[in-house]
């Protein structure tokens, strides 16, 4: 069961988990999300290993547009709304927020309360469900900063893991692949890159399995910064 998995994440401490509870722990969260499911076995051992538990109440912000990213995070159980400013919005007119509730949907806003908040956080942009991630985009870059606004519209409970934990994954995979041709190719000028190079850091991409569990938009991002 899915509480027992956050029981003993709970009750041990990050980079010190026993084999027996890691695997106890991943498969548990492998029979209950599809995410978990298609992520490589090393991938799953790393997030159960260095993944910390947050519990957090309705209303509670988890991250706030324009802060630092420094934690990537998965939804265990719950349910959260992300809002967004768009800056060609900012003084203009309301006529662009979400105005209903539609019970039907689950990543449609439930109340009242998370239609009013867009007066504060901006658009209501979607409904955050129980095995998906969020918070990835702000840790590719060394103060990046978060896209958009978090909040908890039920207590929740959330897989965290660091900055330095979430690049593990990537570095990790990399080095598989062939790392130093890539460090070679990526320390070269832009104009001086041949297609043989370009070629490589696609393959990179496409090889490296965790990140293919990432919004299609965040892959592209890494590779028109790599090349």
């Amino acid at each position: 069961m899915l509480s027992n998995a956050i029981t003993l994440l709970q009750s041990t401490d990050e980079g010190q988990r026993d084999e027996a509870t890691v695997g106890r722990v991943a498969k548990i969260l492998q029979s209950d999300f599809e995410f978990f499911r298609n992520l490589q076995p090393h991938h799953m051992e790393g997030i159960v290993q260095y993944g910390t538990i947050d519990r957090l109440l309705s209303d509670t912000i988890v991250l706030r547009q324009g802060d630092e990213g420094r934690t990537f995070h998965i939804l265990l159980s719950g349910k959260m709304a992300v809002y967004k400013i768009f800056e060609k919005e900012k003084g203009k007119s309301s006529k662009h927020l979400v105005t209903a509730c539609d019970p039907r949907d689950p990543r449609a806003p439930s109340s009242i309360i998370e239609l009013k908040r867009q007066k504060k956080y901006g658009k209501y942009m979607i409904g955050l469900l129980p095995g998906e991630c969020f918070g990835e985009l702000a840790l590719l870059e060394e103060g990046g900063k978060r896209q958009a606004t978090v909040v908890c519209t039920k207590d929740s409970e959330v897989l965290t893991l660091s900055r330095e934990s979430f690049l593990a994954f990537l570095s990790d995979e990399s080095s598989k692949i062939g790392i130093k041709r890539s460090i070679d190719i990526l320390s070269k000028p832009r104009n001086l890159r041949t297609e043989d190079d370009l070629d490589h850091i696609e393959s990179f991409l496409s090889e490296c399995h965790f990140l293919q569990q990432l919004q299609t938009t965040l892959r592209r991002q890494i590779l028109r910064d790599l090349s």
